[in-house]
């Protein structure tokens, strides 16, 4: 399901004591400190837990003879909870080892290891041949425009952010509640307790329900 960023601005605008107008129609009407308040909002949930609907796969071929290939925009999964320091980078549905360290390959044959070139991967050995290569990572992008590009930062009405239905509610819900505790400029205001209550509250069922049997630790903000 989506979270359109024109209802979302209109959704935080009409909350009690929000001090902006709601009824916006187009991106006219938006407040620049209530776009920023939300953006940031946004930004500080979505990269401060490894939520589900963050998770995606990049899938890819390799060439004969090519061992440097581009980077998804996200971090690479770290698969803790099979086994330390193994990351999700699979040849032919076989994990790859991390070699931080990686040096030029010369050899030539199905890759044994991986390590990271600035936006690139590099595999060793050099890949003899095409081989299906599988990765998740955590994606930073936070949304999409209309053409269905990944956005960083919503500012369009047409914006919007792609989640499952179960989470959308209870994000939706965060997302109020912190935009509204960031727009608020002293933490002596009447109304910044009850925001700020009211965002942990919901911050934490959204990793309760993210996260349903293993425990996590918790995240301060």
């Amino acid at each position: 399901m989506t979270i359109n960023f024109l209802d979302l601005y209109n959704d935080v605008a009409s909350q009690p004591w929000s001090m902006f107008d709601s009824g916006a129609e187009n991106k006219e009407d938006f407040e620049p400190a209530l776009v920023s308040s939300i953006n940031k909002a946004i930004i500080d949930i979505w990269y401060s837990y490894p939520f589900p609907f963050r998770i995606k796969k990049y899938n890819f071929t390799t060439m004969p003879k090519f061992n440097k290939y581009e980077l998804p925009g996200g971090n690479i999964l770290n698969e803790a909870n099979i086994q330390d320091n193994l990351f999700s980078v699979k040849i032919d549905k076989k994990y790859l080892d991390y070699n931080p360290e990686l040096e030029a390959a010369s050899e030539y044959g199905m890759p044994e290891e991986f390590g990271i070139d600035e936006n690139n991967i590099i595999f060793s050995s050099i890949p003899d041949k095409r081989y299906k290569v599988v990765i998740k990572y955590l994606s930073l992008s936070i949304g999409f425009d209309k053409k269905d590009n990944e956005i960083f930062y919503l500012e369009n009405p047409t914006d919007y952010i792609d989640i499952p239905q179960k989470y959308e509610a209870l994000f939706k819900n965060t997302i109020l509640a912190k935009a509204l505790v960031d727009s608020i400029a002293s933490v002596n205001d009447e109304n910044y307790a009850g925001y700020r209550l009211q965002f942990d509250k919901a911050y934490k069922l959204l990793i309760k329900i993210a996260n349903p049997v293993k425990k996590s630790m918790s995240v301060k903000f």
